[in-house]
Order: structure tokens, then C-alpha cells, then sequence
């Protein structure tokens, strides 16, 4: 089998023009799983990276530590499967549902526009409801058809590294959650609250080979814990 790591891009810029970069706190995060990587001297025979910027500008950081260094490391090779779904697009249509056809929520919906809790507590619902397909809009992708993708993203790891392997795969919380579902067996719901819990910069290790997929650790920062600098924890 292969032991491939899943990690979740660094932070990126929450509420600026260009969401999709990384903000500067999100470099630093990067930077130090580069760092890390090399003290542990990690080898890697493969780069998978998602094709949105947030993602690939980790992969990019990272790997430029290595180069920094004289460390050889593959150059990303992109897969769409692992691209994160689009929960802004799906929020925006929504929450204008929820305000046409859901009156009694209208004072959380302005509540969310000022709280952080508030919005939370919204966002979760939409979503859940969307993964439950109980709130589905014409040419909207469905959840089960985003965890159809990452599946197959998984596949193609399996058919062209599941051998004694060692890969990185670049990606976003939405698919890492999918692929702790895989490997555990889990419910849809369940790998879409997975996936809110998965920190920026983080590192889920799972084993993939002709036998499946198995979880050998999930949302490990201990590159960032390091750091001393409680600000490098972030979920978003």
C-alpha cells in the first residue's frame, strides 16, 4: 500500500476580493509544514494538487522549501477531483431561499450578518441540508455527487500510486472529510461535519492500496503547534 497525505490548503483570505489566495498567515502556515517535512527528512514520489489557487499556493510553499534546501520533490501534477465544492455559491442561493420560504429563520439570517456564532449555526443547517438533499436548486451540484468525484480522484490514486508510495495530495476540507468517509464507512452528513473540523494546513495520513483506503491519522498540526503561536490554528 501507499500512505498518502491529505493536506488541507493554508489559511485563505476570508471577506477580501480574491478569497481563493492565500492570506500571509496562510503562507506562514505552509512555510512551516516545508520546514517540518524536511527536519523529518520526508520523501515524497508524488505531488497531487486540486486546481483552485488556494490550493496549489500551498503545494507551491511547500515544495519551495524543499528546493530552498537542495531536496528533490516532484512538481504538482493537478487533479480536479480533489477541488473544493463552491459552499459560498450554494450559501448565497440558499439563504435567499430560506428568506422567500422560511419566514420564522429570517431573524437568524440577520443575526448571521453581524454574529460569527449566528452565522455558524446558519451555515451548518444549510448545509446539512443540502448533503441530505432536502435543499437542491436547478444546476446545483448535490453532495453526493461531489463525494462521486473525490471518489474517483481516490481511485486514480490507487491505480497509479498504490504501491509502496509516498504522495502528497493538496486539497481542501471538503474532500479530506470525503475521504475519512471512504475510509471509515461513514454517513454522507457525517463526512460533511468531518469536514468542518479539518484545520487549515493540516495533515490527515491515509493508506491506499488494492485493498481500499485506511485512516492512519487525521488533522494533525503539529507543525504548527511548534510554532508557539496560537494565531497559526485556524479553521478559516
Amino acid at each position: 500500500m501507499s500512505l498518502v497525505y491529505f493536506i488541507r490548503h493554508g489559511q485563505a483570505s476570508f471577506g477580501k476580493a480574491d478569497y481563493d489566495a492565500l492570506s500571509p498567515l496562510g503562507f506562514r502556515q505552509a512555510e512551516a509544514l516545508g520546514r517540518f517535512w524536511i527536519d523529518i527528512d520526508l520523501r515524497l514520489d508524488a505531488v497531487i494538487c486540486g486546481t483552485m489557487k488556494r490550493q496549489l499556493q500551498t503545494a507551491e510553499t511547500v515544495l519551495d522549501m524543499f528546493h530552498r534546501t537542495g531536496r528533490n520533490a516532484p512538481e504538482p501534477i493537478f487533479l480536479p477531483a480533489f477541488d473544493e465544492y463552491d459552499a459560498f455559491g450554494i450559501w448565497d442561493a440558499h439563504v435567499a431561499d430560506l428568506l422567500t420560504n422560511s419566514p420564522d429563520l429570517r431573524p437568524l439570517v440577520e443575526e448571521a450578518r453581524t454574529s460569527r456564532k449566528a452565522f455558524q449555526r446558519l451555515f451548518e443547517k444549510i448545509m446539512i441540508d443540502w448533503a441530505e438533499g432536502k435543499r437542491i436548486h436547478p444546476n446545483e451540484p448535490t453532495w453526493g455527487s461531489v463525494i462521486e468525484r473525490v471518489t474517483g480522484g481516490i481511485r486514480t490514486l490507487i491505480e497509479h500510486y498504490g504501491h509502496f508510495k509516498t504522495i502528497a495530495v493538496f486539497t481542501s476540507g471538503g474532500p479530506i472529510g470525503i475521504a475519512i468517509k471512504t475510509a471509515l464507512e461513514l454517513s454522507a452528513t457525517k463526512a460533511m461535519e468531518i469536514s468542518w473540523q479539518v484545520l487549515n494546513a493540516s495533515v490527515s495520513r491515509l493508506y491506499v492500496g488494492n485493498r481500499g483506503i485506511f485512516l492512519g491519522g487525521f488533522n494533525d498540526v503539529a507543525h504548527l503547534l511548534v510554532q508557539k503561536s496560537p494565531e497559526m490554528i485556524t479553521y478559516r
